[in-house]
């Protein structure tokens, strides 16, 4: 319990002490001269002073302002602690369930025309999400961080609609810079980097990749290399091929680049889809996600303040009663 502030109780009892002292003298003066101009000379008071009546009578007296004396100051004094607004602190440590999922969109001329329903139904997702961190990651050159990682998924959703709305702008921003175009090993390192704390490994991490795999030949490093890096984080890969037509659900055989892609996936224990395939759907990859064991993760301590007067109230409401009671025995 922190008691504040506790330091000026001691002058206030102090100033108290001395304000009664003050007017105990007064009184007493006051009373000795006015006794002095009416007094009447009794004698042999000596004898009623030791007659048991009044032995036993003026003990009374004093062990009432004795007690009157006692009380007071212990009505002071609780009713000091209980102005000093007394008060307790507890800590809270707030820990809550949570998934990144990075969103790393290829926005080359290639998935010009399979994109804007891909993102329509990211959107979708997005939106019935909870707690889950999106981020989102568009690449055709080098990869450009449209959104980190966030749970505003009002902003997600937005962000997505722009690049559905103006996919041509990000390209071109892709391109700023660039050594080249169709760089998707770059673009998926790029996607691995985009997650924060990645030495962090409890972390739960999943990337949605949406690519062709449709890459240039001189790109620095491949879509295998670029998943063993997702892998050396824990950072498992959905990926959703838009130029795959294959149907590799019935055992058709697929292309070499598609062949690359699905390899690249497996490597880090997850899934492949073509977005042809009437087996693709993004609620799907999203379940396969939730099933990943979320990462608990600690969120920032808060600290409650509650007024704690405890017994300092009850304390004082009885302080004050008791010495209304002898003051009234006194007569005072």
């Amino acid at each position: 319990m922190i008691l504040y502030p506790w330091l000026f109780v001691a002058p206030v009892i102090a100033i108290t002490l001395i304000v009664l002292y003050s007017l105990a003298i007064h009184r007493s003066k006051h009373y000795h001269r006015k006794s002095k101009r009416n007094e009447t000379m009794i004698a042999h008071t000596s004898a009623i002073r030791n007659l048991p009546e009044y032995k036993k009578a003026k003990k009374r007296y004093l062990m009432l302002i004795i007690l009157a004396a006692i009380f007071l100051f212990g009505a002071i004094a609780s009713t000091v602690v209980v102005a000093s607004r007394p008060v307790s602190t507890d800590s809270i440590s707030t820990e809550y369930d949570n998934r990144d999922i990075m969103l790393c969109l290829d926005v080359s001329g290639s998935t010009n025309d399979t994109i804007g329903d891909m993102l329509s139904r990211l959107q979708h997702v997005v939106s019935e999400m909870k707690g889950e961190r999106f981020g989102i990651v568009a690449f055709d050159g080098v990869p450009i961080t449209v959104s980190p990682l966030s749970n505003d998924y009002k902003v997600i959703d937005q962000l997505l609609e722009s690049i559905k709305d103006n996919q041509s702008i990000y390209l071109s921003a892709s391109h700023t810079y660039s050594l080249g175009s169709s760089l998707i090993g770059p673009g998926l390192v790029g996607c691995v980097n985009s997650f924060d704390h990645l030495d962090d490994t409890e972390r739960s991490r999943s990337i949605i990749l949406f690519t062709d795999n449709y890459a240039s030949y001189t790109q620095p490093v491949n879509i295998i290399q670029a998943a063993k890096y997702a892998k050396r984080y824990g950072i498992t890969i959905y990926g959703i091929n838009p130029a795959d037509y294959s149907h590799v659900y019935d055992g058709v055989a697929v292309s070499g680049t598609d062949k690359e892609y699905m390899e690249a996936v497996a490597l880090t224990g997850g899934s492949y889809y073509a977005a042809s395939s009437k087996n693709t759907d993004v609620n799907h990859i999203i379940d396969q996600i939730m099933e990943q064991q979320s990462a608990l993760l600690e969120g920032a301590e808060k600290y409650i303040k509650t007024d704690s007067p405890g017994i300092a109230i009850l304390v004082a409401f009885v302080m004050i009663t008791v010495y209304l009671v002898v003051i009234w025995r006194l007569r005072l």
